[in-house]
Parts: C-alpha cells; structure tokens; sequence
C-alpha cells in the first residue's frame, strides 16, 4: 500500500518561478520607481507563498531566480527557519513600503492587505517560537509578536474597517 500525500496547489505549481523571473528582470523595461508597486504585489505574492510553505513543511529552499530542469538549486539543501523567515519578513517589508495605500475599490492588493497578512505571519512565528522550546528560538518570540501588534494597529488606525455600521 503506498501513501500518498496530496499538497495544496501552491506548493506545487510552477508560479514562484514566474514571480523570481519578474522580480529579477522589472527593471530592464522602464523607470524602476514607476515599476516598484508592481514588484510588491510580486513580493508579496512571494512572502504568501512562502508563509504557506513554511506551515505545511517547515524548512524549505530559498529560490530567488528563474530555474531550469538542470538548476542545482531544485536539490539544494532547506534554508535553516532563522533564514527563511528573514527573508519572508524582507518581501513583506518590500510590500508594505511600496503597495498603494488606499481603500482598495479597484481590487488590486494593497498596503493594508501586506499589513494584515504580515501580522498574521508574525503572529504564527511567534507564537511558534515561544511553544516550539526545542528549536531554542523563544527569545526572538517577543520581537515577531511585537510585530505582528504593529502591523495590525497600523491598520487599525487608519479607521477603514468596521464590523458593523449603526
């Protein structure tokens, strides 16, 4: 009997590539800072995807280039979590800096959304952190909930969202 395990779609297709490509190549085609609200709705893209992977199976590589079939990275070796979750932070960051802020009516990702995904995977790492004793990594628990607070009452101050109207 053979055990098979089914993986969501994101941690299976191809797109991650499509986004490193993107992001490696913007700004051969024009003013970069006209193009930088696009790269983060890439970045962020990326810092989701990764978040995703990093809660179905922990460490995994770090890839931030376009691959082919013969690419020794597709072998390579996890990133260790301290690493992972640094560069995880770095997409979000990029994305906050450089999405739009407004109230987002057109649909496209915006600042806040970078936000609330950004608290949210603070939230999951710190409190990963502080429970998972064994990895010796409960010190820096604090500083992802810290953030992960800050993220979340950036959004909130900015009085967009409600639960209910009177």
């Amino acid at each position: 009997m053979t055990l098979r395990i089914r993986l969501p779609r994101i941690l299976t297709h191809p797109g991650s590539g499509k986004v490193n490509y993107f992001l490696n190549h913007y700004t051969e085609v024009g003013d970069p800072e006209s193009l930088k609200k696009y790269a983060a709705q890439a970045y962020f893209f990326k810092a989701w995807d990764y978040y995703i992977k990093l809660v179905a199976l922990g460490e995994v590589p770090w890839l931030d280039k376009e691959l082919d079939t013969a690419s020794p990275e597709l072998y390579g070796p996890r990133m260790p979590r301290t690493e992972l979750v640094e560069n995880i932070l770095k997409c979000f960051d990029f994305a906050v800096e450089n999405l739009e802020d407004n109230d987002n009516s057109c649909g496209y990702i915006n600042q806040d959304m970078a936000l609330f995904l950004k608290s949210r995977f603070c939230l999951f790492e710190g409190t990963f952190r502080k429970y998972h004793t064994e990895l010796n990594l409960g010190s820096t628990a604090s500083k992802f909930l810290e953030m992960s607070r800050d993220a979340a009452r950036l959004i909130m101050n900015k009085d967009r969202y409600h639960l209910f109207k009177n």
